[in-house]
């Protein structure tokens, strides 16, 4: 559990001197979005699907069968560019960043894509280092890849090689492919033809990848500095698995073989030369570091609270003043014990590695038992060794180590923070003790009569010991997702709401199927992306915290310690408890191998399937809640297994007793967890 606040007096007195000067202290934590989807992310799905389709080879346009597959191809990614486009986790209020990508893409797009009006380049928020490209021509790029670049250099070699997929046709040719049944494995081992496809459409792409940006001008070296630095983190994710194996290419070449083939390239090429930068130098070091925040954002926002201490401290020991690297710290840390408070004694960072050796032929190894500052592990650590001589924070390895477990790091990190003065450091303080009263309620006097403090009101209330009572006993009913399937024959199509839809169907499902419940209120979650863009972020984040499991071994867990925009939401819904519902509905026809088969199933819509009589048919559904009731328990789930649908009833008809079943249940269950768990 969380210590003792003398503590951080003690450790105060070994903070080093290397930090110095407060940044201001109305620090804030990232970016603010936009309340609204702009229309231009509504992508045309017929358009979509069309260029796609046009653009595959007629060869591969057979009469039958591959028709048929070439149109699905397209339909299916299609919808899929126009899903993740819309999605609203599409940097869609940053037209700086998505411009200057678009400039280094045209930069290193080649002059066989040049007339492409299509290939287009977007950010997606997620903290973790991917990029990929759709059979569309759009590039998706995570901001996470932004902790992983140096240089434009980098950013255009991975444009390049996901182009070059693009150019070959490599997904076509895989779902093809897979359609034939080229790729099915058995329960007990994998697909080798999938293996040695996958290598070689990467072998194919590099060296096109490295054709195209010596074309382009840029140094060929921005390619192999990606790979050095996917190198680096698969090393970090071998030696956070607990079972050993030697490395070996599987979907991908070693990392190791790309780099050699890069400098032989270099080496034939006696006219090489070029840049790491042709764009903007001073753009990309703007952007590198404003992408700092929301790349830890994003990890906090998704849970991934492992993954969020240890890239904050990557960029803290780098700019050991930043205070904003202080408090993810710190609200990752509180947040990671909050939901397993084993966690407070577990070794900050290390104690989820393993050592690289195997134990006794058992295939399992060993686990790290030391601190992080016993050595300096590049591997875990996971940093550019040439970027190291950069390092601000040497001190962590130099002297007596300031801390080893979380607790130690926790109270450390809030020793720094009171002298660099963030205020919210002080409030996540105080959330972090949940049995000591009188502390906690001194913290928050003190974080209170701050001026700049963004909780005011919540910790106000949680001071008053009032913190339900502004929360009305009123539930919200969320459709956060349904998914209605049709399989012909052997193929599976996803049906989906199309535009003349409106979404009604769906919001008249949701409504008609538990409106008799005088507390609640219905809504369909998409429906929010266009205009309350900030509400269906937080809801959808309140959806998946709804699934995760927590560890609190016997310590009651509240979502508004977790995280005061939690309780905020409860409040601006006026509501006590989000309840969630996923259906899946699936429906099984007779064999169709023809393209107008295909064409005249996707051109249906969910009013057309779900008011069809069908003897094969089957339902799934998930409810699962996310409460703030004073006594009760934090959470409740439900899963329904697949049931078949009677034939005497429409589609409609099935999922709406589908979901008053679920909301039957979760509400029994919901009173017997608060009878045994409940305080």
């Amino acid at each position: 559990m969380k210590g003792n606040y003398l503590a951080y007096i003690l450790i105060a007195l070994l903070f080093s001197s290397s930090i110095v000067n407060a940044q201001t202290s109305n620090t804030r934590f990232h970016r603010a979005v936009s309340n609204s989807l702009p229309a231009d992310f509504e992508l045309d799905i017929p358009h979509l699907r069309e260029h796609i389709y046009n653009g595959i080879p007629d060869n591969l346009k057979e009469e039958g069968r591959s028709d048929r597959s070439c149109f699905r191809f397209a339909d299916q990614s299609a919808h899929f560019v126009s899903r993740v486009t819309s999605s609203g986790y599409i940097y869609s209020d940053w037209p700086e960043l998505e411009e200057y990508l678009n400039k280094i893409l045209q930069k290193v797009m080649p002059d066989e894509l040049k007339d492409d009006s299509l290939i287009h380049a977007y950010v997606i928020k997620d903290g973790s280092s991917n990029a990929f490209m759709t059979p569309a021509g759009i590039f998706y790029m995570h901001i996470g890849l932004f902790a992983e670049v140096y240089d434009e250099a980098s950013i255009a070699g991975i444009m390049a090689h996901e182009l070059a997929h693009y150019y070959k046709r490599h997904p076509l040719k895989r779902f093809m492919l897979a359609e034939k049944g080229e790729f099915r494995q058995g329960i007990f081992f994998e697909n080798k033809n999938l293996s040695k496809f996958s290598i070689a459409n990467e072998i194919q792409s590099d060296s096109l990848a490295m054709h195209w940006l010596n074309q382009s001008g840029y140094k060929v070296e921005g390619l192999r500095e990606f790979f050095l630095a996917s190198e680096r983190q698969y090393k970090k994710w071998v030696k956070r698995s607990s079972r050993y194996w030697e490395y070996e290419a599987n979907t991908h070449p070693l990392s190791s073989d790309r780099i050699k083939a890069i400098d032989k390239f270099i080496k034939n090429n006696d006219a090489y030369k070029g840049e790491n930068f042709l764009v903007s130098e001073s753009e990309f070091k703007k952007f590198k570091e404003e992408a700092k925040p929301e790349i830890l954002n994003n990890f906090l926002t998704n849970f991934s609270y492992s993954n969020c201490i240890e890239t904050a401290f990557n960029f803290h020991i780098y700019d050991p003043d930043n205070t904003v690297y202080i408090w993810y710290l710190m609200e990752s840390i509180r947040r990671k014990c909050y939901l397993n408070i084993e966690m407070w004694d577990k070794n900050f960072i290390t104690h989820r590695y393993y050592k690289g050796v195997e134990q006794e032929g058992s295939g399992e190894k060993e686990q790290i038992t030391a601190h992080l500052f016993e050595k300096f592990d590049l591997e875990i650590m996971g940093l550019k060794p040439t970027e190291v001589i950069n390092m601000k924070a040497r001190f962590y390895w130099a002297d007596k180590p300031r801390f080893k477990t979380h607790e130690q790091a926790y109270n450390f990190f809030y020793s720094v923070s009171k002298q660099l003065g963030e205020p919210e450091c002080i409030l996540s303080n105080a959330l972090s003790f949940v049995d000591n009263d009188s502390v906690r309620n001194a913290l928050l006097t003190e974080y209170i009569a701050l001026p700049n403090a963004l909780y005011k009101e919540y910790a106000q209330n949680l001071l008053d010991g009032s913190i339900f009572d502004d929360l009305p006993d009123k539930k919200l009913i969320v459709l956060s997702y349904s998914e209605v399937m049709v399989r012909q024959g052997y193929d599976d199509i996803l049906i989906r709401p199309l535009k003349t839809d409106k979404g009604d169907i769906m919001e008249d499902l949701i409504k008609n199927s538990t409106d008799n419940y005088m507390d609640r209120t219905q809504m369909y979650l998409p429906n929010l992306k266009k205009d309350r863009l900030n509400d269906f972020h937080i809801l959808a984040e309140l959806n998946i915290f709804s699934g995760i499991r927590t560890f609190a071994q016997g310590t009651k867990t509240e979502t508004h310690i977790l995280d005061p925009r939690f309780w905020n939401a409860f409040k601006d819904f006026e509501v006590n408890e989000f309840e969630f519902i996923d259906c899946w509905y699936f429906e099984a026809r007779k064999v169709d191998k023809t393209k107008e088969g295909a064409e005249a199933l996707i051109g249906s819509n969910y009013e057309t399937i779900l008011s069809q009589p069908n003897p094969n048919r089957f339902l799934t559904g998930y409810i699962s809640s996310v409460r703030a009731i004073e006594g009760g328990v934090m959470k409740v789930k439900y899963y329904k297994r697949e049931k078949p649908v009677s034939k005497k009833m429409t589609g409609l008809e099935a999922l709406t007793n589908q979901i008053k079943f679920l909301l039957k249940k979760k509400i029994e269950l919901a009173e017997e967890y608060d009878l045994r768990y409940g305080e």
